[in-house]
């Protein structure tokens, strides 16, 4: 199994994302996030979309799987902290997640 992380908009890390996940001990300083040009999609089987984000990329092979995670972004909470607290939910939900897919690989492949 190979993964490949890739967005719709390739940017740098915003800095409240950094700190969070400098909590787990994963600094990502001078790290940015690829576009979906940097990943080989003939190699892809599943998808993990957030929200309908796959429905903007055209260049996905047909056989693809897609899987949508619907996540809240935080970016209406009004306060740092309250925006931190979202974040730190996000990732740890994506966590549990991810988890679960490689859980659910490994059952399938035994």
């Amino acid at each position: 199994m190979r993964v490949f992380s890739a967005g719709l908009e390739p940017s740098a890390i915003p800095a409240p994302v950094q700190k969070v996940m400098q909590e787990l001990g994963i600094r990502m300083e001078g790290q940015k996030a690829k576009g979906l040009e940097q990943v080989p999609l003939h190699d892809i089987d599943l998808v993990v979309s957030f929200s309908d984000a796959d429905k903007r990329c055209p260049d996905l092979p047909k056989r693809v799987k897609i899987t949508r995670w619907a996540l809240s972004t935080g970016q209406q909470e009004s306060s740092e902290s309250a925006r931190l607290n979202a974040l730190r939910q996000r990732r740890d939900e994506i966590d549990k997640r991810v988890w679960a897919l490689f859980m659910d690989h490994w059952r399938n492949v035994v």
